[in-house]
Formats: C-alpha cells, structure tokens, sequence
C-alpha cells in the first residue's frame, strides 16, 4: 500500500505556486514536483497532500519518484489527479508528515481545473 504524506506551500511560494497551477491548467496537462535531499517514503500511486494558510486542502498522486545526482529526490505527481478535499486545520512545517487520516475518510471537492475552495474566515491571497 502506498504511503500518503503532507508537505507545505511556504507563504513566499503561494503566489507562484497559484500562477504554475494555472499555467498547467491553460496548457491541459502537465506535472507538479516537490525537491527533497532525503527519499520521502513514497512510490507511485501515493498521495502528496499540500498544507497552505494552516489547512490541508487538497492532494496530487505520485507517478514517479527520480534521484537525478545522488542527492536530491523529485517526486513527479500529475495535474490531472490533483483534487481539492474539505479543508483539514492543520499548522504548516518543513519537509513533510505522514498523512494519518485515512485516504476513505479524506472528502473530495473538487478536481485540477476547480478554483481552490475558500476556508470560512480565510482571507485568499490572488
């Protein structure tokens, strides 16, 4: 079974993680990636689950994972499988976390091409 993990959009990288989502959208396809210098635990078909603003609010799957010096690991996740879930609260960190919630109790609301859903008292950042 594949192992779920959460990792973080730091508040400096919102703005241009926003644009390369749409960018992606505009072209129809394309990938997400995330740079570590340790293998995170994970292999195709895992769940990468993003916290931003203090909330988990969406996930992406992973279709590979290339280490192209030695040193530093990419892990690939294709657009297409991003969905948006009901926000979960959630403190934001370095690195990543395993995910502890179980992939059946996690509620999907949306998918690539949707608008990222707002949080009740979340002020969106464009």
């Amino acid at each position: 079974m594949p192992t779920d993990i959460i990792v973080t959009t730091p508040k400096r990288c919102r703005k241009q993680a926003a644009r390369e989502a749409e960018q992606i959208k505009e072209w129809g396809s394309g990938y997400y990636y995330r740079d570590y210098t340790q293998q995170p635990p994970v292999k195709r078909g895992s769940r990468v689950y993003y916290v931003e603003a203090g909330y988990v609010k969406g996930f992406a799957e992973v279709v590979r994972v290339d280490c192209s010096d030695g040193h530093r690991y990419r892990m690939l996740m294709n657009a297409a499988t991003w969905q948006w879930i009901v926000p979960i609260p959630m403190r934001g960190f370095q690195g990543w976390r395993y995910m502890k919630i179980a992939q059946q109790d996690v509620v999907i609301i949306g998918d690539w091409q949707d608008p990222m859903p707002a949080v009740q008292g979340e002020v969106m950042v464009a």
